[in-house]
């Protein structure tokens, strides 16, 4: 094979990962498909394979390294588009962290015997791999959320606290990931915390805990927790909970909480729309991420469709800014969008998102 154009690239062949790097097992992201047609979740949208939640988990026990993907290479018989390879960029990138290119075989076929169409393709994955890069510097920007996931993430407790990161991104609810091995406190703005760990809560933990429910806050949990005093509220959002009041907050406490879909979704209700940090409408097959905070925040929306939709998107993001620029992943040059102020938010109405873009409002 002629040679290809890796300027920019580090090459993985084995061996040692350079300095600085931990690579995570992940899977393709896209739209899962199947033989028999594509596959939908249970709330009927299309059923999203991410790694968002697995680059977020390792930066979390990684701070000071970068996160490499790894993905199975597509098998010999598989045609994967270029706009599936830019997806995979997309995912990882928004995140904060790095997907090691696979080619498809027909793709790298083409390019090696210099097809037009293919090098074409080839320059796209350059292009969108460079754009990451550029903007290196939204990695260092916090997740924003009123919700926190506290575990140790690992362990007995690794399916039920990993599915729930996984599934509350892909019901677009936002959340910051807690360690509860080296917790040393809860962060400023919290409003909402689920701890679901099937061990009681360490005696400074469940203090943290407590002190947050009585102040103000919904503290989520289930039997682990122990006995709750008092008597539960009449008007419980969710059958599936017991909420108490708990001082100034509540305590929800779950009849049983073993499947992480039900404790992602009753957490979103639990909470409420009205402490939502950002809402999204007509996004179909797009996930959103936000970060940052009120002064500067940058929104990522990743498509893993890998095509637009047939409807207008609308963002909304919590806060007062006067400046909205949108980052399309293809697009030459930025974009300023028009905000409109509505409900102590920015509300963007944007053009169709192909495959990635990012939303950075000052």
């Amino acid at each position: 094979m002629a040679p290809v154009d890796l300027s920019g690239f580090v090459v993985r062949e084995g061996g040692p990962l350079p300095e600085g790097v931990v690579a995570v097992k992940g899977e393709r992201a896209g739209v899962r498909s199947r033989a028999d047609g594509a596959s939908a979740g249970p709330t009927g949208a299309a059923w999203v394979d991410s790694n968002g939640w697995r680059i977020r988990l390792a930066r979390l026990r990684n701070p000071s390294r970068t996160i490499w993907i790894e993905t199975d290479a597509p098998k010999a018989d598989e045609v994967v588009t270029v706009e599936q390879h830019l997806v995979g960029i997309a995912d990882a990138g928004g995140y904060g962290g790095r997907w090691v290119i696979s080619l498809d075989r027909a793709l790298a076929r083409g390019i090696a015997e210099k097809k037009a169409e293919s090098l074409r393709g080839w320059e796209r994955i350059r292009a969108a791999a460079r754009f990451f890069e550029r903007h290196a510097e939204w990695d260092a920007l916090p997740a924003r959320a009123v919700l926190a996931i506290v575990s140790d993430f690992s362990g007995e407790n690794e399916f039920l606290s990993q599915e729930i990161l996984n599934l509350a991104a892909r019901q677009q609810l936002p959340y910051l990931l807690l360690d509860k091995t080296n917790l040393q406190g809860l962060p400023a703005g919290l409003k909402a915390v689920v701890y679901a760990d099937a061990q009681a809560p360490s005696t400074a933990l469940r203090t943290a805990l407590a002190r947050f429910a009585a102040g103000g806050g919904l503290l989520i949990t289930g039997a682990a927790w122990g006995k709750v005093e008092g008597t539960p509220l009449a008007d419980s959002p969710t059958v599936r909970y017991a909420v108490y009041p708990a001082g100034k907050g509540r305590i929800a406490m779950a009849s049983e909480m073993s499947d992480p879909y039900l404790v992602a979704a009753d957490a979103q209700v639990l909470l409420s729309h009205r402490n939502d940090v950002v809402r999204m409408w007509n996004g179909g097959a797009i996930s959103i991420y936000p970060t940052g905070d009120e002064r500067r925040a940058v929104v990522h929306l990743i498509n893993y469709a890998g095509r637009p939709g047939s409807d207008d998107l609308s963002v909304w993001v919590a806060g007062t800014y006067r400046k909205a620029v949108m980052y399309d992943l293809e697009a030459k040059e930025p974009k300023t969008v028009q905000i409109v102020a509505q409900r102590g938010g920015a509300e963007l109405h944007l053009p169709q998102v192909a495959v990635y873009a990012a939303l950075e409002l000052t």
